[in-house]
């Protein structure tokens, strides 16, 4: 992937390889990036996927190649899935079930506890 650096104009090839196998643990896997600047030198860079918080670049170039296998964001992964298409359904429907139920024990107690007292 070609890189620009907004800031300086200056572009580098990155290569993102991952170095972890599939059978291993998503806390234990490793990638290596490649940095390829204009003038040929280049650097590597190896980092974690507990290190992630302090690589966003890394974390977005791995997202984009695809080499994670599944889509990780840069602290938590809990917004890169979606839920299913049955929970806009089901959550209002549910809670709301709950709540006319909530609501009939509390008016069948409010009447036993009034026809107590008459």
């Amino acid at each position: 992937m070609i890189v620009e650096d907004r800031s300086t104009g200056k572009h580098q090839i990155k290569i993102i390889q991952r170095l972890s196998d599939d059978a291993q643990p998503m806390d234990e896997r490793k990638w290596k990036i490649i940095s390829i600047a204009e003038d040929g030198t280049f650097e590597e860079e190896q980092f974690l996927f507990s290190e992630r918080d302090e690589n966003n670049l890394g974390v977005k170039l791995i997202n984009f190649s695809g080499t994670s296998m599944v889509s990780m964001g840069y602290y938590s992964d809990i917004t890169q899935g979606y839920p299913s298409l049955l929970f806009p359904l089901i959550y209002p429907l549910f809670s709301g079930v709950v709540g006319i139920c909530l609501f009939f024990l509390s008016f069948i107690a409010f009447y036993k506890k009034r026809a107590r007292k008459a």
